[in-house]
């Protein structure tokens, strides 16, 4: 067994290291001595009041004039204090209320919440509501139907933005429908497309906004079996037994088009015939509008066979 020893000058090394670390940390006490203080525990105030900010802009032309007109109220968390309506509008695009008081606070999360109704009638924007907002839900609270609002509540005076985002709603025109002929059998691949107007966007009835496209037949023979955008393939529905004719539904993604001009959108759509004929085919494209109401956008019949 070999025993090992640390020599004079090893030892001294260590000691005169030790020293140094000593001396750092008695420089850093006097000359940070918050540094080796406990953080004092974060108070949160079990009231507080906020000066809420509304505000409303156009999504594609932030300094456009043209925002529809919207009527927000506001209720405290007590559920019984309203304040407003505020009307927000191509003259009026920002009001502060001052002194929406919280009382129902979270001690430990430090959030705070209250409600917010929002009422508008122009169909030709979407309203696109802050992030904070729960727009997945809405309850009935002091005779208004309105959202929850969470914020975080920094003392027991602070402030709250709510900017909310005009979205012109955009219209949609044929570019090109293809029709095919062919054998009184076969597969056929066609491109349609269309173009949505500039400065807007399209949001459909379907989940996640998608745009719903019915394409009807007006016999039995000759049926889609694929589309495909972007190089993914869409889902097709039989819708014949709802609508008592041969009728296909797909769910197109919305569309939106920040362009100074019209931009074009095609897909690809695979037909299947299996006996000839002449068949007349129905495009229709359902969006809604700026209330959430399912129009058709765009109606589109050719002829094939």
């Amino acid at each position: 067994m070999v025993k090992v020893t640390l020599g004079s000058d090893t030892r001294s090394l260590a000691l005169f290291l030790l020293f140094l670390i000593v001396i750092g940390v008695v420089l850093a006490y006097v000359v940070h001595p918050e540094w080796f203080q406990p953080k004092p525990a974060v108070v949160v105030p079990t009231k507080a009041v906020a000066d809420i900010t509304l505000s409303i802009a156009n999504k594609f032309e932030p300094d456009e004039t043209s925002v529809p007109s919207i009527s927000i109220v506001i209720i405290e968390d007590d559920g019984k204090t309203v304040h407003g309506p505020y009307e927000l509008s191509s003259s009026v695009k920002s009001i502060t209320i001052p002194k929406v008081e919280f009382e129902d606070i979270d001690p430990e999360t430090g959030e705070g919440y209250f409600y917010i109704s929002v009422t508008h009638t122009d169909p030709n924007f979407y309203i696109d509501y802050p992030a904070i907002v729960d727009t997945k839900s809405r309850v009935q609270v002091a005779g208004y139907l309105a959202h929850e609002v969470t914020v975080k509540v920094t003392g027991e005076k602070f402030e709250v933005s709510l900017p909310f985002i005009a979205v012109p709603v955009g219209s949609l025109s044929d570019a090109g429908h293809q029709t095919f002929s062919g054998s009184s059998s076969g597969t056929y691949a066609v491109i349609n497309n269309i173009t949505l107007s500039a400065h807007s966007e399209l949001r459909g009835p379907g989940t996640n906004d998608k745009i719903k496209l019915v394409i009807s037949i007006n016999a039995s023979g000759c049926y889609p079996i694929k589309v495909l955008w972007d190089n993914t393939e869409l889902p097709i529905t039989n819708m014949t037994s709802t609508y008592g004719s041969p009728t296909y539904v797909v769910y197109l993604p919305p569309l939106s088009n920040p362009e100074d001009d019209v931009k074009a959108f095609w897909y690809t759509i695979y037909w299947r015939v299996e006996k000839a004929g002449a068949y007349s085919i129905t495009y229709n494209y359902n969006a809604t509008n700026g209330l959430g109401e399912e129009v058709t956008k765009l109606s589109v019949s050719i002829v094939a066979s």
